[in-house]
């Protein structure tokens, strides 16, 4: 509540400088102009001078309050719906206690036999009441994902007419595109440490909240330069670093072993949906509304109308009992004191087990450079490559990550029937599941450089790319869990930390290196030397095997 507060009363000073018309340092006034289909626009986007008829003197001032005022819209919906999210967090502070209470009676029905034998027995009767809580809770955990991704990939296609209006050359869109990173990269290992320490559920709803505020900002942000628009993409990725840290201590605390696989591979999933739903529906929108400022919105409010949902939701799960195995055969206690985080990191990363996890914090870096630059990228590269149309974009643009969720999925069912129904190694498992993951991406985008000289070629070697990498689901998204069980949430905010660089490297490098006939195809050449490389230091070094 005093974090919305305080986000209000910054807006409030920022508010002077929401305007087109005033530059907020030297208070002097832009010139406006109208194009000849009637368009209001700022001088300095028109390239043109002879398409267009300046203002009048007299005219000029309405102008510019009329663009003024829409910024100020912007900023007064961003105080409204900010009071609404405080309000309801504040008036649910009582149902906490509420919840333990009804919870407590709800599993003290079950005795401690009954709960043991629901670990080897689902369809018991508490076995029942855990899947549908666990569904559930799969459920908002699909959703806080896809809209994670929806509001991080809404800018790779916007921008399209962003730069536009602005126009920013390809460098400055590189920079815009990957400056959420710089913010992201600071909160994977905060988000997993306070997990791991507080629970998932607060930390979730906190970052939740903050990123779908800033995604209503971008436009406000945006309209008054590149430096004001770049801070408040640091600060949306900031809060989008807490997702992923909570949404895997949510499924250690809460979701059986045997069903972690699947799990993970619907959560994982679910950013390939929102990638691709985003890619395809958000041209539509633009299309539709005549205005890219819808696309940042309409997101904005879903985050907040799920924010609302998930407080009300998250309040049960404070003393669920999780159908889970310390070890693989005692239930965890929701306080049990965990080990000292320093002594584990330590044996994590300064012992002899350690090159394992390296192994995996590589195949993360290579794993994350590839998806960055096709998520900041591909927009790009088919309207300039093969010269498809804006209104086309979308359902091209959505095919790969449409095929690349199916493809997760279908890695994270197929790795429970593995371990369970064909009674693989678990080592054998992910070995399976990660280097396919790797070679398959290289692939791909060594057909995408070099045999696609059609749309539908470059569409299917993308296609591939990126189903290929999906494979990964059930293979480093889950080692982790395998390896650090109690430290789960922070050893994924270390590796999410690790993909993060990766991803401010790829985006504004792949940026400069298109800006050249000579080396636009080196970005991908990049990526298919570290899949490979992935795919060998993983079968050669990554154990399953605990160490912490």
């Amino acid at each position: 509540f005093a974090m919305l507060l305080t986000m209000r009363h910054l807006a409030l000073l920022l508010l002077p400088c929401a305007t087109w018309g005033a530059d907020p340092r030297s208070g002097a006034k832009r010139s406006v102009a109208i194009t000849s289909g009637g368009d209001l626009q700022p001088s300095h986007v028109t390239k043109d001078a002879g398409e267009l008829l300046h203002v009048s003197e007299s005219a000029a001032p309405h102008m510019e309050a009329t663009a003024a005022s829409s910024s100020y819209e912007w900023t007064w919906m961003y105080f409204a719906l900010t009071s609404v999210v405080a309000a309801v967090a504040y008036s649910s502070r009582g149902k906490r206690e509420e919840g333990v209470a009804k919870m407590s009676s709800a599993t003290s029905c079950f005795s401690k036999m009954e709960i043991d034998q629901a670990i080897d027995n689902p369809d018991s009767a508490f076995g029942q009441a855990q899947r549908s809580k666990v569904s559930h809770l799969v459920l908002f955990l699909v959703v806080a994902v896809l809209l994670n991704y929806s509001d991080r990939a809404n800018i790779s296609v916007a921008i399209v007419k962003m730069k536009d209006d602005y126009a920013w050359s390809l460098t400055q869109q590189g920079f815009v595109m990957g400056s959420y990173l710089y913010g992201y990269a600071l909160s994977g290992i905060i988000g997993g440490y306070l997990s791991d320490r507080l629970g998932g559920a607060d930390v979730l709803l906190v970052g939740a909240i903050g990123w779908s505020v800033f995604t209503l900002l971008t436009p406000v942000a945006a309209a008054i330069n590149i430096p004001v628009l770049v801070i408040c993409r640091i600060l949306m990725g900031l809060f989008e670093g807490f997702c992923f840290p909570a949404v895997h201590a949510l499924i250690g605390a809460h979701v059986p072993h045997i069903w972690v696989s699947s799990v993970t591979a619907c959560a994982t999933g679910a950013s390939y949906v929102g990638t691709a739903l985003t890619m395809w529906v958000t041209p539509v929108m633009i299309d539709v509304w005549g205005s890219w400022h819808i696309a940042f919105t309409v997101f904005g409010v879903l985050g907040l109308g799920w924010c609302v949902a998930w407080r009300r939701f998250s309040v049960g799960l404070v003393v669920a009992e999780p159908l889970r195995r310390e070890e693989q055969a005692t239930p965890a206690k929701p306080h049990q004191p965990k080990p000292d985080v320093k002594a584990a990191l330590t044996t994590l990363f300064a012992s002899k087990a350690s090159i394992g996890v390296y192994a995996y914090l590589y195949n993360f870096f290579a794993y994350s450079y590839l998806l960055y630059m096709c998520l900041s990228w591909v927009p790009t590269q088919l309207t300039s490559r093969y010269g498809v149309s804006f209104s086309n974009l979308g359902f091209l643009a959505m095919l790969p990550y449409a095929t690349q969720t199916i493809a997760g999925v279908a890695a994270g069912y197929g790795a429970d029937i593995m371990l369970q129904q064909w009674k693989m190694r678990p080592q054998v498992v992910r070995n399976i599941m990660q280097i396919g993951a790797m070679l398959g991406s290289a692939v791909g985008l060594a057909g995408y450089v070099a045999l696609s000289p059609t749309l539908a070629a470059g569409v299917f070697f993308l296609c591939v790319a990126l189903s290929c990498s999906a494979l990964s689901v059930a293979g480093m998204s889950v080692f982790h869990h395998h390896i650090a069980p109690t430290h789960a949430a922070l050893l994924f905010g270390v590796a999410n930390t690790v993909g993060t660089v990766a991803g401010m490297i790829s985006v504004p490098l792949t940026g400069l290196m298109e800006s050249s006939a000579v080396t636009a195809s080196w970005p991908f050449f990049i990526c298919v030397g570290q899949c490979i490389a992935a795919s060998v230091l993983w079968g050669r070094f990554a154990s399953v095997d605990r160490i912490v």
